[in-house]
């Protein structure tokens, strides 16, 4: 491994699916079965987010690649919006909050609001 790839995070996370929905409600459906599934599978190391991203509502889920079942049910949800890639910006901003989260515990749940709500 060269100094390029020791330093650049994206490199560490080697599994993530991103999806863009219509409306914060959409993605909050998809965002509870995920956050479900990924409770059940107590082999899986995953994050889910439902996060506001310009002015798109996604759910993302993040972290070491699941079995191949769980990674199939979790992409059958997400096809329920569109599914994209992220920017740079948003990855590494969702890998910081992962990080910070799985110091904290195995299972941390948090529940932000837009200002304004």
């Amino acid at each position: 491994m060269d100094t390029a790839e020791r330093s650049n995070p994206l490199l560490e996370v080697p599994y993530y699916q991103a999806a863009r929905f219509k409306n914060k409600t959409a993605a909050g459906t998809v965002y509870n079965v995920v956050q479900d599934l990924i409770y059940q599978d107590v082999d899986c190391d995953l994050s889910a987010y439902r996060v506001k991203l310009g002015n798109s509502w996604h759910v993302v889920v993040i972290g070491e690649k699941p079995s191949d079942s769980l990674h199939v049910q979790i992409e059958a949800q997400l096809t329920n919006g569109v599914l994209v890639s992220l920017g740079e910006d948003a990855l590494l901003y969702l890998q910081d909050r992962r990080a910070e989260a799985t110091q904290l515990g195995s299972w941390v749940e948090a529940h932000y609001t837009e200002e304004g709500e």
